[in-house]
């Protein structure tokens, strides 16, 4: 009888493990929202570091999280390190391009809980009197998170965590107050 119960545990693991290995190697998701303002007025909430996390969805997940800011904390190159919970985790932020009203793209280094890197990139579209930002994130897809991709679609994942984000950046923006996650 035990026999029967581990050889049907190692088909079921078998067979999510193929299914994992259909997966692909990276992912990519994006969300858009319209602000009610200029690009130049949304621009240095983007390219500057302490701005960046006062409306970023993650920065409120942990009051005591430690942030060291490096030299610039402004736009390309910009960087900043961050130790926190396990919500948070421990890392680096680089800054990797800025261009001025257009766009902003970021390097997040990730030491803790795991070790990783994903890229962010933010878009500026001016529509009238409106801007159209584009945040799309993306990175590799290791086997373990092939595995998770399995059982939750990384959309799924994060789509709440960017669309908070840009709910933050607008208020952040028209000078509001941004909301906890959750």
């Amino acid at each position: 009888m035990i026999w029967y119960i581990l050889l049907a545990v190692l088909a079921v693991f078998s067979i999510i493990a193929l299914i994992a290995s259909t997966k692909p190697d990276d992912w990519t998701i994006q969300r858009q929202a319209t602000l009610p303002a200029d690009p130049a007025k949304i621009f240095p909430y983007l390219d500057d570091l302490h701005k960046f996390l006062a409306w970023s969805p993650w920065a409120n997940e942990d009051p005591n999280m430690k942030l060291t800011f490096g030299d610039p904390a402004i736009g390309s190159g910009a960087h900043c390190t961050w130790e926190g919970n396990g919500k948070v985790g421990a890392g680096k932020l680089t800054i990797t391009e800025s261009r001025p009203n257009e766009r902003v793209r970021c390097r997040f280094d990730f030491c803790k809980p795991l070790k990783c890197t994903n890229l962010h990139e933010f878009a500026l579209q001016a529509e009238g009197s409106q801007t159209i930002v584009t945040w799309k994130m993306s990175g590799e897809a290791p086997w373990f998170f092939k595995l998770i991709l399995v059982f939750v679609s990384c959309d799924k994942m994060m789509a709440d965590k960017l669309e908070l984000g840009l709910a933050n950046l607008k208020a952040a923006v028209d000078g509001g107050t941004t909301k906890l996650p959750g």
